[in-house]
Formats: structure tokens, sequence, C-alpha cells
């Protein structure tokens, strides 16, 4: 029943009344007689005026509303006490988004102080507006390029009207001088594609297939076959090295994957019912929890959820794509590991077999790297002396 009212009818005869009503066209939803001198009717709303010309001699008396009317009337009912909750929950949301304290925890006073007032050039201090997520990621950036000498790591977290600082100090270690004679040996069993010797005796050349730990730039510096002096050796090698490399693929894959989309979501809690403020939730995220205000004693609380958008890709492996998906899972993890003068020479699929719900590749990998590796000398008596000829 949209926007109808329900009314009590009184007098003589009420039966004679309900005949009137219906020769002036006025629509009856509901009769609920009570006796022949009373009558309850639901009316359409707009109705009632009508109804109120041609009641004469009969009593009419409004007993409730139905629909848009009836929250018409509640809210005039008790307009003053919702618009005191009005501004008391834009007042309680306006206070949670103002810090009133910024902490930040190290042992080192001087570091502290030094960040707090770092902070403050980024407005992060008493008595100011809260920050975006990429406001306090961004600030984060500036502060570690900045102090990139003193500062490892920095966290600015949120705790209601305050924010946590948390620091961790980079520590500085002197170089240790290189003072031990050594050779250069290989890392690996590898065949030599690279050597770049700085000091020191090359034994081996490009080519040539070494062992781990055989020496390519001795620190033995030789004369008609006798060793005269020590050195340090130094240089770089580079080799040919080679893995056997497993990868498993499920048939069934499922993951997620996160979008540039971020949001920071209010909602109030009451009971078990969430209530949005703002903004409408993403269909799949990543979502972390902040409770900003809590009622002990009402069961009310308001929470803001910062949001990190993502999307799933589910995908069913059809037996010839599984060697791609290997392939370049195998490159990427491979890549990962390399420094920027090594690289893939070769990627070559041996097997490929299925077990339960995956399918394993194996794969061939021949790659460019740093082989070099270090090796002390144990400096005997005869060259002790041979260094003090003159």
């Amino acid at each position: 029943m949209y926007n109808t009212v329900k009314i009590k009818i009184k007098g003589k005869n009420v039966t004679r009344f309900i005949q009137k009503i219906n020769k002036n066209n006025i629509e009856i939803y509901n009769i609920d007689k009570i006796n022949r001198n009373e009558i309850i009717i639901i009316i359409n709303y707009n109705d009632l005026d009508k109804i109120k010309e041609v009641k004469t001699i009969y009593e009419i008396e409004i007993i409730n509303y139905y629909g848009i009317n009836k929250i018409k009337k509640q809210i005039k009912k008790h307009e003053i006490l919702l618009f005191c909750l009005m501004i008391g929950l834009v007042l309680l949301i306006f206070l949670t988004h103002i810090i009133f304290k910024v902490e930040v925890i190290h042992n080192d006073p001087k570091l502290r102080n030094m960040m707090i007032k770092e902070l403050s050039n980024y407005d992060i201090k008493p008595y100011k507006m809260v920050k975006t997520y990429e406001e306090i990621e961004q600030i984060k950036k500036h502060i570690l390029n900045k102090y990139q000498n003193k500062i490892e790591w920095m966290e600015i977290e949120r705790n209601g009207t305050k924010y946590i600082v948390r620091l961790e100090e980079r520590i500085k270690t002197k170089e240790k001088k290189e003072t031990e004679n050594r050779n250069i040996v290989a890392k690996n069993n590898a065949v030599i594609m690279e050597i770049d010797a700085e000091a020191g005796d090359i034994v081996k050349k490009v080519g040539d297939y070494v062992k781990k730990g055989d020496i390519i730039i001795s620190g033995s510096i030789n004369l008609n076959e006798e060793t005269k002096s020590l050195v340090s050796a130094k240089g770089k090698i580079y080799g040919e090295v080679w893995y056997q490399v497993t990868t498993k693929i499920p048939i069934h894959y499922y993951s997620k994957q996160k979008t540039n989309k971020k949001q920071n979501w209010y909602y109030l809690k009451i009971g078990n019912k969430n209530i949005n403020l703002f903004h409408k939730s993403y269909k799949n995220s990543i979502n972390k929890k902040q409770i900003l205000l809590k009622n002990n004693i009402i069961p009310i609380m308001l929470i803001k959820e910062h949001q990190q958008e993502v999307k799933i890709k589910e995908k069913i492996y059809l037996d010839e794509e599984v060697t791609e998906e290997a392939y370049n899972q195998v490159k990427k993890e491979i890549t990962k590991k390399l420094n920027q003068n090594e690289q893939i020479l070769s990627i070559k699929k041996l097997k490929q077999t299925k077990k339960d719900s995956k399918i394993i590749v194996e794969f061939f990998i021949s790659v460019k790297k740093d082989i070099t590796s270090f090796a002390a000398i144990k400096e005997d008596l005869d060259v002790r002396d041979n260094k003090q000829l003159p």
C-alpha cells in the first residue's frame, strides 16, 4: 500500500457513510468493521481531504500512515534528534580525519627529532588532516630518497587519530681493505666466455672448460718457473653455466592480479549490519581494515577499509599451451636472478609429464654467468725469501 492512510470513522450507521464515499469515487483498500457505529478503512492519502469534506456528522480519526507519508511524519516527529545525529556524525567523521599525535619509534633521539621535523614539512603533524594512502607512499619515497644514507626503511601507519612512524637506520659498513694474497677460481663448472684481469697471471683462456675451484687468474707471479711474488688477483670471469630446471603448471590456473585502482571505503557497523557511507566496494579486492571509532556500550563502529582492487584470472590450460607458459615462467624466474652483464643463452625442453592436476616440464638452460670466486694463497718460505732479494 503505497502512500495510504488508515482512518477510523465514528457515527450513526457508518454503512451509509461508506456508500457516500463510494459515490464520490473514493477507492477503499481495506474495511474493518468494529460495530454498527465504528469502522476502520484504508484509503489513498490524496483522498483524505475529500473524506473530510463529506464527513458531516461523522468523526474522522487518523490512526496510521503508510508509504512516503509515514516516513515524512516520522522524520518530522524526530527531526531535532535526526538533525543532532547528523551533525554529530559529520563532526565525528571530521574529527577522525584529524591527526592529534605523531609518534616516531626509534632508539636514537636525534633521528627521532630529525624525522618529526621532516614529517612536519609534509603536514604530518598534530592538528592536520590525514593523508591519503597515495600521499603517504609519495612522502615515504621522498624521505627515503633524501636520507638514503641514513634510513634503510620506514613505515607510516595510521592508528585512529595518531600516526606511528617506524624507522630502520642504515648501518654503514666500512669496506674491508683487501690485503690477502689470492687466486681467482671458478665458482661453477663452466666454459669460459670472458676474462677481464686487473692483477695476476691469466692461466686459462676463453673457450676452456673449468671445474669448480680451478684457478683462472693466479696470484702467484712466476718468472722462469719460479714464484717471485704473491699478489691479490683481481678481475672478473664470465662463463657458460648449465642448469636443469623443473617447473609445475596447474591444469586449472587461478590467480589474483592487482590493478591500479585503490580507495578508502568508510562504513558504519551496527551489530552485524554494515552501512556504506561514501563509496561502493570493489567486486574483488585485497582489504586492510582500521577501526576509527568504537563504542564499548553501543555495538557501533566506524571503520575505514583500504581496498586494492584485484582481477581474478582463471584459466584451464590445454596441452599445447603448457610448454609456452612453462617456458615463460622459467625465463622470468631465471632472469630475476641475473646481474646486469649476465644473460640467458638458451632454454630447451627435455620432457613433459602429467601428474595429478599438474603438468611437470623439465628444461635444460644455458646461462652466461659471473663465475668469479676467490681462494687464498698460502705464502711459503721460499716466496718470502724471494721478496727480500734486491
